[in-house]
């Protein structure tokens, strides 16, 4: 049997393997058999394991690119709200920030010229300078 992401998803629960057993009403060795992948999971199981760690099954079966999803803080949904408010040249020019605050930008970026903003100098990539007045003079 394949395994799984339960014993990921229990340590980072920081819960230890009896607190699961219990809470999903199955024996400590039956759960033990699930997280080390020697016992297969049926739909009830499953379905017992995604919701009460809240996730999809697909999570609980550790398959890649299918349903994935974050729990978003509600400081995090109101950054969201706020990027999905900017324009998309906005938008670039924040991720850009981001990346290069990160350390991340992509080598091929070429950041030669910065704009003044109310929050400070943002750097621009090349085609997203309108004209040379978009480069402050103390760059």
């Amino acid at each position: 049997m394949k395994k799984n992401r339960l014993g990921r998803l229990r340590q980072n629960a920081g819960l230890h393997k009896k607190d699961v057993a219990e809470a999903v009403r199955m024996p400590e060795n039956s759960y033990n058999q699930y997280e080390n992948g020697t016992r297969g999971m049926n739909r009830e199981i499953l379905l017992r394991f995604a919701d009460f760690y809240d996730v999809s099954v697909d999570e609980i079966l550790d398959r890649p690119g299918r349903n994935r999803y974050i729990r978003l803080t509600p400081e995090d949904a109101a950054l969201l709200d706020d990027y999905h408010a900017l324009s998309g040249r906005d938008r670039h020019l924040l991720r850009t920030l981001m990346q290069t605050m990160a350390g991340t930008v992509p080598q091929n970026a070429e950041i030669r010229m910065a704009a003044r903003t109310p929050a400070g100098i943002v750097p621009l990539l090349p085609e997203q300078a309108s004209s040379e007045e978009d480069v402050p003079d103390d760059l």
